[in-house]
């Protein structure tokens, strides 16, 4: 999602008050997000908690695990 709209993660961490490090965990898939930091993610980007879950359900993510 991050890449469609043209953004960086170092961008969307300053927004979100998080390392960098950790929130590439999170866009790669290596960690899941709490809430706390989803709706600051969905809050950041215009959009929605439901349309990042969705989002990474249609670009093969694991939302299982």
């Amino acid at each position: 999602m991050l890449m469609e709209r043209g953004l960086k993660n170092r961008w969307l961490a300053t927004q979100i008050g998080m390392d960098e490090s950790s929130l590439s965990l999170i866009v790669n898939g290596k960690r899941k997000p709490t809430i706390d930091t989803a709706i600051r993610i969905a809050r950041a980007l215009d959009t929605t908690v439901e349309d990042l879950w969705y989002w990474t359900i249609s670009n093969g993510g694991d939302t299982d695990s």
